[in-house]
């Protein structure tokens, strides 16, 4: 919700408590912080932990103020929000405490749902190639005594075991790409968050793994394809990382770049649940750029019954000018 007095496409500044408490949609207003309850209760979090008193301390001056240096958490939230809203009106919004609590009561189905979704955060990076010989070893198995065609059997029944096992063909969980991951939600748009998104994109484009086998006593090398639960996975993964691509650049205000980039993303991957979040971000980049007429024709194929945001999209065409404004409205 703007100012009353600003009448832009992209607003400036929010309005404030009184003015979203006017609007019908909202009939009362508040400002919440997404944050675990403990981050605004110090003692609380002291007492979770069982932190050293020294610790404690430091964690008390920075949340809750003293005679240190840092700023408080309050301090730092009113540096951000200025005298928009009242800071002692704040409040916290326990949602990740809430989804920890849920994702403790999931049943056995619901972890596995939970498990292959985040499976791009595992796959690429860590995949090296699969030794069947090093899989095959038994000590209750001298093969010595084995035939040349039993050793081939067993390598062959080492493979199927592996293609009903997937957890050896996602590959060991990746560090690198979690703390990427990580870096980019706290807010990195730099130019290197945009090249590992790449390097992601790349890796999860794999569709085979190598596995390395010998035969005679020579080695050899092999390609297995992987399995289609796992493409599918890293298609997901290929269509987000495109996605997260261009928001890193519209981050960065590099809103030309941007926008072809959303284009793609929507041209190569139009059944993504992106799809629509892609058009409306399009949208405000073509905004930013200073293209309304672009602006409207984006949003006007957003405005569709399919899209969860359509309140939204219909506020920003009542924002554009007159002559921008008169797209059509998609069925």
């Amino acid at each position: 919700v703007p100012r009353a007095d600003d009448t832009a496409a992209l607003p400036g500044q929010p309005a404030g408590l009184g003015e979203i408490s006017g609007v019908e949609r909202w009939k009362s207003a508040a400002v919440f912080i997404p944050s675990h309850p403990s981050a605004a209760a110090p003692r609380m979090l002291v007492l979770q932990q069982r932190l050293d008193a020294a610790d404690a301390l430091v964690l008390y001056e920075e949340l809750a103020g003293g005679t240190s240096e840092i700023r408080p958490f309050v301090q730092r939230v009113a540096g951000v929000i200025g005298g928009v809203w009242p800071v002692q009106g704040l409040r916290v919004w326990p949602v990740p405490e809430q989804r920890v609590a849920a994702a403790a009561t999931l049943d056995e189905s619901q972890r596995q749902a939970l498990t292959q979704l985040l499976r791009p955060f595992d796959s690429p990076f860590e995949r090296e190639s699969i030794d069947l010989d090093k899989m095959l070893t038994d000590p209750n198995i001298d093969e010595s005594k084995l035939t040349k065609e039993q050793l081939q059997q067993m390598k062959a029944e080492a493979a199927a075991k592996l293609l009903e096992k997937s957890d050896a063909l996602f590959g060991k969980p990746s560090r690198r790409l979690l703390l990427a991951r990580i870096s980019q939600i706290g807010g990195n748009f730099e130019l290197s968050m945009i090249q590992e998104l790449q390097q992601i994109r790349v890796a999860c484009l794999q569709e085979v793994v190598e596995l390395s086998f010998s035969i005679d006593g020579k080695e050899a090398v092999g390609r297995l394809p992987l399995p289609e639960s796992i493409l599918s996975v890293q298609r997901s993964a290929v269509g987000d990382t495109l996605y997260w691509t261009a928001m890193s650049q519209f981050s960065r205000g590099e809103y030309g770049t941007a926008v072809q980039t959303f284009r793609n993303h929507r041209r190569q991957y139009p059944e993504d649940r992106n799809s629509l979040s892609a058009l409306m971000n399009e949208a405000e980049c073509l905004l930013e750029f200073g293209d309304p007429a672009g602006a409207a024709a984006v949003l006007a194929e957003a405005d569709t019954d399919r899209n969860p945001e359509r309140l939204r999209v219909q506020w920003l065409r009542s924002r554009l000018p007159t002559v921008a404004a008169e797209a059509p409205v998609a069925p």
